[in-house]
């Protein structure tokens, strides 16, 4: 649904964020109602997320948030003194596993499902409201040594063979 009317940028897969907890440190009624809540003191120590600083779900989802009015600067603050903030979402993912932390924020959907499903002790919770879904991009790249054959693959990633290989991969 998202293309540039000259073909050059197209996104053929979606990515839902959610956050992700221990289900043997908190159960369903312990969970905060909405990004908000994640900034109170009750969440020192036990949040963990990977730093926003580079590319990645953390950035994505934090600067989502932010330009749409959801969280603001003094919220960032507060989140990022309750936590733990680590190198990679799989480092989070790890620790949220093993019940070092008992809750992440800004994680990408399929990566709790996919430790669910290989039997951590995890779960994902959506708020309510204003959870964010974000989009893979893929472009052809200008001057680029042979844009034919990145035209074909771009049309490659529309067939339902392809789809059905990224979701056998298990990250959209």
């Amino acid at each position: 649904q998202i293309a540039d009317p000259n073909g050059f940028y197209h996104s053929p897969w979606a990515l839902m964020f959610a956050a992700s907890y221990n289900t043997n440190l908190l159960e369903e009624s312990d969970l905060p109602d909405s990004w908000a809540d994640l900034a109170d003191e009750e969440w020192a120590g036990k949040l963990t997320f990977m730093t926003p600083s580079t590319p990645g779900g953390t950035m994505t989802v934090s600067t989502a948030l932010l330009q749409a009015g959801v969280v603001d600067e003094g919220w960032l603050q507060s989140v990022g003194a309750n936590a733990k903030i680590v190198a990679q979402d799989q480092l989070a993912l790890q620790s949220i596993s093993a019940g070092e932390y008992a809750y992440q924020p800004l994680a990408a959907a399929i990566s709790i499902l996919n430790a669910k499903e290989d039997g951590a002790p995890v779960e994902v919770q959506f708020f309510e409201e204003n959870n964010v879904i974000a989009t893979e991009k893929w472009m052809l790249a200008a001057n680029a040594p042979s844009s034919d054959a990145g035209k074909l693959l771009l049309n490659f990633l529309f067939t339902a063979e392809a789809q059905e290989l990224t979701l056998e991969s298990g990250n959209f």
